[in-house]
């Protein structure tokens, strides 16, 4: 289940049921940052041919929150599967919050919901990927539901970055995707969705 090659961490063929995470900011405190994910927080390794079902709900501002990874720099997320419902205000994906380097996610499924709500500044949201800062996402597959769920607000600052597969793609390959899934942002006026779609990519 979990190996080490070279100083890298391999966790494959694991299975995760039932998981349980909530953060859950005091009153009047707004957290910033931080990564949770179903098997790894913060990812630098391999993770192969694992699966995660359950629920997370992290209402921290500009956190990497993922079903699988919060947050991946540098390995490989790659034949996972993740059907975790997740609830938060950063930077949500079905399988990665963000990746940002090296990092490949590939041949992954998410059948998970993602339910975003704005909380101080805008955020990204997609069944695979929340925000994409360079790295490659191919060949992955959702089948989950991207919501909105925020209160509605006639501000124009909330621009929530919202797809199918990646939120916000600001570097890297997004290439041979399937999309089964939704996208819900009919609580945003039209300037808010300026970045939700329905298809691939929102940003």
């Amino acid at each position: 289940m979990f190996e080490t090659f070279e100083n890298i961490c391999v966790v494959k063929d694991l299975t995760i049921s039932e998981l349980s995470i909530a953060y859950l900011n005091p009153s009047g405190y707004n957290g910033i940052g931080g990564f949770v994910g179903g098997i790894a927080g913060l990812n630098y390794g391999q993770i192969y041919n694992c699966s995660v079902s359950g629920t997370i709900d992290v209402d921290m501002y500009n956190a990497g929150v993922g079903g699988i990874v919060g947050s991946a720099f540098t390995g490989t997320i790659s034949y996972c599967e993740s059907n975790v419902d997740i609830y938060g205000t950063g930077r949500l994906g079905g399988i990665s919050g963000q990746i940002n380097g090296e990092i490949s996610v590939s041949n992954c499924i998410n059948s998970g919901s993602i339910n975003y709500k704005f909380n101080t500044q805008s955020g990204c949201a997609a069944g695979i990927v929340g925000r994409c800062i360079n790295g490659v996402v191919n060949y992955n597959t959702n089948n989950g539901e991207i919501i909105y769920f925020g209160e509605k607000s006639d501000s124009s600052s909330i621009k929530p970055c919202m797809a199918q597969i990646v939120g916000w793609l600001q570097g890297g390959t997004v290439v041979g995707n399937k999309l089964f899934g939704s996208t819900d942002y009919s609580k945003l006026t039209s300037s808010q969705a300026t970045y939700c779609t329905n298809d691939a990519i929102g940003r």
